[in-house]
C-alpha cells in the first residue's frame, strides 16, 4: 500500500541527520529507508503506509558516512566512509560490524547481489569484493584514479572515477576490464544503472548533462547526452540519478533543487516541477521497490567547499507518493 502523502509537497522523515546526506537507500523487500551522513552517522526509518516515519535503527562510523546500499533480501545493509573502513548492518538484531577497510576513504559501496558479496569502491584507487565471511577481501582491481561512483545490474558493475573514465566489469570475471573508455569530457559525479531493458548506465556530470550510455556493442548507436539542471547561464551538477525499479524511467537531481523525471527510450522529459524546487541542492533520491515513494535529501553538496557551507541549513529527507501513470514511459 502506498503512503498517501502530497506528492507536489512531500513529507518530511522525522529526525533527519545533523549534516549533509551522501546517499539514501530503500530496502529491496519492504519500505525500510536507510540514509548515510556527514555527521558520522547511518539511520534507517520504517516508512509506514499513512506516509510517517518511524526511526528504527541508527550506527556510527568514526567519519562522514558517503555511502550505503542493501542486499536483495534486505536483512543486511553495507555502509563506507571516510574512516576507510566498511561496515554491514544486521537488520534483524540491529547490529553493525566491520567488513571492509581500504587506505583511503570508501566512497561507495554496492551489494553485487548474483554472487552475494559487497563491492566498495575508494579514493586509493581500487575496488575491492568482500565475502562477508572472511576478513581479508576476495579479489580486488586497480583503477586508472579515485572512484567516486559505483552501481550493478545483474552480473555488470560499473565504476566511475575522477578522471572521467568509465570502467565496466563483467563480474564473470570482476578483477578484468570489461570496458574502459572516457566517458565525457567533464567530471562526473553519479553513475545509475538501467533498471529495464538492454543493460546500460547513466552518468550524471558536474556542468548539468547526462549522458546516457549502453553496455553491448550493438546497441551504442543509442548513446546520447542531454542538457539538464541549468537556468540561463548557471549551470549545476546533476548530483544523483534514480531509475524506476518498474517502468525504466528516472529522475535526475541537481546543486539547483530541481527533480526532474525523463524517459530515455522516448528522449522526453515526464515531469519537471512535479517535485517544487527546493532552496538548497539536492544530494541523494532513491526510489522503493515498487516505484511508488521516491525520497529525496536537501542538504549542502560540498561544491563550494567548506568555508561556504550553510551555517543553520536544516537537512532534511522527503517523501513524494506516485502512482504508475506518473512515471509511464512516453511513446515515441
Amino acid at each position: 500500500m502506498s503512503p498517501q502523502v502530497p506528492p507536489k509537497k512531500g513529507t518530511e522523515v522525522v529526525m533527519p541527520p545533523t549534516d549533509s546526506i551522501s546517499e539514501l537507500a530503500f530496502s529491496k523487500t519492504r519500505d525500510l529507508l536507510a540514509a548515510s551522513s556527514w555527521d558520522n552517522e547511518v539511520r534507517v526509518w520504517d516508512v509506514n503506509s499513512d506516509g510517517t516515519t518511524a526511526p528504527v535503527i541508527r550506527y556510527a562510523h568514526k567519519g562522514p558516512v558517503l555511502s550505503c546500499h542493501w542486499n536483495k533480501d534486505g536483512t543486511k545493509l553495507a555502509s563506507g566512509g571516510a574512516d576507510k573502513i566498511g561496515q554491514v548492518l544486521d537488520a534483524n538484531t540491529g547490529q553493525p560490524a566491520q567488513f571492509a577497510v581500504h587506505e583511503a576513504p570508501i566512497k561507495t559501496v554496492r551489494w553485487l547481489d548474483e554472487l552475494n558479496i559487497v563491492a566498495t569502491g575508494s579514493w586509493d584507487k581500487t575496488i575491492k569484493y568482500w565475502d562477508l565471511r572472511s576478513n581479508s577481501p576476495i579479489s580486488s582491481v586497480g583503477l586508472s584514479n579515485r572512484c567516486h561512483s559505483l552501481d550493478t545490474r545483474d552480473s555488470f558493475l560499473v565504476c566511475a572515477t575522477i578522471d572521467r573514465m568509465v570502467t565496466i566489469f563483467d563480474l564473470t570475471n570482476p578483477t578484468v576490464a570489461h570496458k574502459a573508455h572516457e566517458a565525457a569530457k567533464i567530471q562526473s559525479r553519479v553513475v545509475a544503472c538501467f533498471t529495464q531493458g538492454p543493460p546500460g548506465f547513466a552518468l550524471g556530470l558536474v556542468e548539468g548533462r547526462t549522458m546516457i550510455e549502453y553496455f553491448e556493442d550493438k546497441d551504442q548507436a543509442c548513446n546520447f547526452g542531454f542538457k539538464c539542471h541549468r537556468d540561463g547561464r548557471d549551470i549545476y551538477a546533476v548530483n544523483s540519478i534514480a531509475f524506476h525499479p518498474v517502468l525504466g524511467t528516472f529522475g535526475t537531481a541537481g546543486s539547483d533543487g530541481s527533480v526532474i523525471f525523463w524517459d530515455k527510450d522516448s528522449k522526453q522529459k515526464l515531469g519537471e516541477g512535479s517535485i517544487p524546487k527546493q532552496n538548497a541542492p539536492i544530494t541523494a533520491t532513491a526510489f522503493n521497490s515498487t516505484g511508488s515513494i521516491f525520497a529525496y535529501a536537501v542538504s549542502y553538496d560540498w561544491s563550494m567547499g567548506y568555508a561556504e557551507a550553510p551555517k543553520n541549513h536544516k537537512d532534511i529527507i522527503k517523501l513524494a507518493a506516485f502512482g504508475p501513470e506518473d512515471f509511464k514511459p512516453r511513446k515515441k
